[in-house]
């Protein structure tokens, strides 16, 4: 796998240790269709043998507009093809062999996808995984004795329908200011998994660290009680749970047919305040607290879980290897909380775009090199702005402690299909990142984008409300800001945006009223609503300080403010941390932003990731605690 570009397993949070996998990464042939004729002279039913109307070449998983692609090509191409093939498995025509799974990690915007021509998936939304299973289209293709079969997929995503949740790819001609080149097509890992017929289809894993408990409440495919599927009459769900390698506990469950489903409690929870001696050599004393390991950016521990999918006789169908972090984020009089202490949240804004790749992190490499850069500098988190992250960033933000925000693209519209097509991938982008423990906020809505007229629109207001319970059914355990920035309907926090200088910050940080004055010409709390009763208040976006000459000259190069050289950069951006600290209200920041990206040239880093200034000097700064 040297030259296939992102070769890890996609999914370390999602691993089966006992089955098959393969990287479709790498090579596929590729054609622009800007006459979209591709459909009608039936470019789906290529049969695998030259390169049919698919001339040109392209490195998935990277987008045509990026050089790591190939192809660079940044113009408007609204409808696309990949082709390739895949060798035919063995043993495809028994019956009783795996299960074939086609994953894609993410494909903007529409997708079709055609295995030995014939349609195997459809699928809506850019910034989130789908998956489909092709063993009875590649079974049927083997019988036509072929050794290679092929995979056809179209892709349409319009370059200027702002109803499409876009994030910061820019619906016009030329990028500007905050947005940037747009993405097409496939821009996340591409794989093929092996499975057993009946197997653990997905799982979302609750922690309790008040009662020592982890819950996981799983569906499962092809369980039943005839047929096929009547092997797992009777069958069970067991978790078995580990820390470091040692036993913690396990528990199993009868699986439901009628629902295909099942839940399963395990206690992980050891009597007394002193790590037990199993533990001792593994976990650090400062790690356990009161009986557990608990997940914190200074003490990231993960508790390692097998999943087993057994039946009556005691055969294992399926087995998958996942994980959790023990952690509780709440709040209480008015204070956010991590593991029931105090929180103060030093946020960088992450934009997630790399130099020559865009939107895809050239390695998996990139993900940690840029939480461990941030973390040097004395962050303990991002808020991952307008971009569902690649579940490898989520792996090792969990791994190394790394608090995220987890954000959502923003449409650029109101209407009827600008709302269904945003709950929809909205709901997706959750359930898809549920499980991990370094997510502690949701951010449905960014500075009313999508939604521009609240104040005058009850129907924009009322989706606004709708979105904050919907991702609070979906998951209860996450603070939840409904449109950061201002114009905040329901929400568990209040997050506003200041990009003004150090010294009218410092007097606004330090006076609530002042927080609450309309920002941008924007209301922080959106008339109507219910006034400020206490909730905690952050500084979710300031900063954004540029330095003179650092993107060569590029005549474009923009930030909200710009320093002349290093010290004064630094004296610049200390100078808004201590504003917002010393003021005593704010709970945490979120500083503009992490890399340079494009045109805008504010970032901590540059768009290569190295440094302005000094990561000591700059630890000093935004390292800095209040004393809670």
């Amino acid at each position: 796998m040297a030259n296939i570009p992102r070769p890890e397993h996609p999914r370390p949070d999602w691993f089966r240790p006992k089955t098959h996998w393969e990287t479709l990464n790498g090579e596929w042939d590729f054609a622009f269709d800007d006459h979209d004729i591709g459909q009608d002279h039936g470019w789906w039913q290529w049969n695998g043998e030259g390169k049919g109307p698919f001339e040109k070449t392209i490195i998935v998983p990277f987008a045509h507009q990026t050089e790591a692609s190939g192809i660079n090509d940044k113009n408007d191409h609204e409808v696309i093809w990949y082709a390739r093939t895949i060798s035919k498995p063995a043993n495809i025509e028994n019956d009783e062999m795996d299960r074939i799974i086609l994953h894609f990690g993410a494909v903007d915007y529409q997708c079709t996808v055609w295995v030995g021509g014939v349609q195997v998936k459809q699928h809506q939304g850019g910034h989130v995984g789908f998956s489909c299973d092709i063993t009875p289209q590649l079974r049927h293709f083997a019988l036509k004795e072929a050794q290679q079969i092929p995979i056809v997929v179209r892709v349409r995503d319009a370059p200027h329908d702002v109803t499409q949740p876009r994030g910061k790819q820019y619906w016009k001609s030329d990028i500007e200011s905050i947005w940037y080149y747009p993405t097409s097509g496939i821009w996340q890992p591409v794989w093929l998994e092996h499975v057993g017929r009946s197997h653990i289809d997905k799982a979302v894993i609750t922690t309790d660290i008040d009662r020592g408990t982890i819950h996981i409440a799983a569906d499962l495919a092809n369980v039943g009680t005839s047929g096929r599927d009547a092997h797992t009459a009777g069958a069970f769900l067991e978790a078995t749970v580990t820390l470091s390698g040692v036993f913690i506990g396990s528990s199993r469950s009868l699986i439901s047919n009628q629902t295909a489903s099942a839940a399963v409690t395990v206690g992980v929870l050891f009597d007394g305040i002193e790590r037990p001696a199993s533990l001792a050599e593994v976990i650090k004393k400062e790690q356990w607290q009161e009986g557990l390991a608990l997940w914190s950016p200074d003490h990231p521990t993960l508790y390692d879980i097998q999943l087993s999918l057994i039946t009556s006789e005691g055969q294992v169908l399926d087995i998958v290897q996942t994980y959790t972090g023990m952690r509780k984020i709440h709040i209480t009089d008015g204070k956010i909380c991590l593991n029931n202490v105090r929180l103060f949240q030093a946020l960088n804004l992450d934009q997630g775009y790399w130099p020559g790749s865009g939107l895809t992190a050239p390695t998996d490499e990139a993900f940690k090199n840029d939480i461990e850069g941030m973390k040097a500098v004395g962050m303990n988190g991002c808020r991952k702005h307008q971009k569902v992250e690649d579940p490898r960033f989520l792996y090792w933000a969990d791994k190394l402690g790394y608090l995220v925000w987890g954000e959502m693209a923003s449409p650029y519209a109101f209407s009827q299909e600008a709302i269904l097509r945003f709950q929809a991938e909205w709901t997706e982008a959750v359930m898809q990142q549920i499980n991990h423990p370094s997510i502690i906020s949701w951010t449905p809505f960014n500075e009313s984008w999508g939604v521009p007229n609240l104040p005058q629109s009850q129907r924009q207001r009322n989706y606004l409300t709708a979105m904050y319970y919907l991702t609070k059914t979906l998951d209860p355990t996450r603070l939840i800001i409904s449109n950061d920035g201002w114009e905040q309907g329901t929400s568990d926090m209040v997050g506003f945006h200041d990009y003004i200088d150090a010294n009218i910050l410092r007097n606004t940080a330090a006076n609530v009223n002042l927080i609450l004055m309309p920002k941008s010409g924007k209301d922080i709390i959106l008339p109507g609503e219910p006034a400020y009763d206490g909730k905690p208040i952050l500084c979710t976006e300031m900063g954004g300080i540029s330095l003179e000459g650092a993107d060569g000259d590029r005549k474009d190069s923009w930030g909200y403010h710009k320093a002349g050289n290093e010290d004064e950069l630094l004296e610049r951006i200390k100078g808004v941390v201590d504003a917002i600290i010393d003021g005593g209200i704010c709970q945490g920041f979120c500083y503009t932003q992490t890399t340079d990206t494009e045109q805008e040239t504010n970032g901590i880093l540059t768009k290569e990731r190295q440094h302005k200034i000094d990561p000591e000097k700059l630890r000093h700064v935004f390292g800095r605690r209040p004393f809670y």
